[in-house]
């Protein structure tokens, strides 16, 4: 919960961490092949915790990847001349003809990712999530606020990866008690607050966070599909609304809610 992002300063000992293992591997017959594994399971295991806890600064992770790159073509010597192909090509997956060498960038970012999960994920009991749901949303939407000028930067780099999060998020829906109406995917066209201008928001008087269950419980709502005298202009955004939903999107009492993560 720290308010400072670390320096490069703060990860000096991850930086000789992975230093002093390279030297510690004196022996120049090892094959690129051995390096690789090396690279592959130890030098990159050592960052593992801290990209799991902090995020790593991008001059930390280029430093990190540039030893790992001079090991690998050089052995121990580190000699910065003598690589034989690129760092991004070697970073490639192997079907796409690299070696299989995770970024650490892309490490660090899926590991705040799971940060996110987990909040959205962590049942109403947990320390953490009661305390960033009270202070931290303080009453809105996790996809919707903004970053407050005194926060960790841990909470910062979570709000900034939300882009990258939020459609590899949906929810199967149960009762609808936890889902976001306007803010999470749970209908086939994503998002419904992605259709909509927040003007066409209010003047729907659905709240902002509202529930699926609420709202489809709401007598404004049952109104509609009963086919009762609504404002023209409400009549036509929820006409909107009603096109943007399957019809067996409905919520099933006694079932609950389920987050899914699904790779596009």
């Amino acid at each position: 919960l720290i308010t400072m992002r670390l320096t490069a300063a703060d990860c000096a000992p991850l930086i000789s961490a992975i230093a002093g293992r390279i030297q510690h591997w004196t022996s120049r017959q090892l094959s690129y092949a051995g390096r690789l594994q090396l690279v592959r399971s130890v030098l990159f295991a050592i960052q593992t915790y801290w990209s799991s806890i902090f995020p790593l600064p991008v001059a930390v992770c280029e430093r990190l990847e540039q030893l790992m790159s001079r090991f690998l073509w050089s052995g121990p010597a580190l000699d910065p001349h003598r690589s034989i192909v690129a760092w991004d090509e070697v970073c490639r997956p192997v079907r796409e003809g690299g070696l299989g060498v995770k970024r650490v960038t892309e490490w660090n970012n899926a590991a705040m990712m799971k940060h996110i999960w987990h909040f959205l994920t962590d049942p109403e009991d947990g320390v953490w999530a009661r305390w960033a749901r009270r202070f931290l949303l303080a009453g809105k939407s996790f996809w919707q606020v903004s970053p407050p000028d005194r926060c960790s930067w841990v909470w910062r780099r979570m709000l900034s990866l939300r882009h990258l999060v939020r459609m590899l998020l949906s929810w199967r829906m149960g009762d609808g008690s936890r889902i976001s109406f306007w803010y999470d995917v749970w209908s086939p066209s994503g998002p419904l607050c992605d259709h909509f201008t927040p003007d066409e928001i209010r003047r729907s008087r659905i709240d902002e966070l509202a529930t699926v269950a609420g709202v489809f419980m709401s007598p404004i709502w049952r109104s509609y599909l009963d086919g009762g005298r609504l404002h023209r202009h409400r009549r036509a955004i929820f006409d909107r609304i009603s096109g943007l939903i399957t019809s067996q999107l409905r919520p099933t009492h006694g079932q609950d809610d389920r987050l899914a993560w699904s790779l596009c």
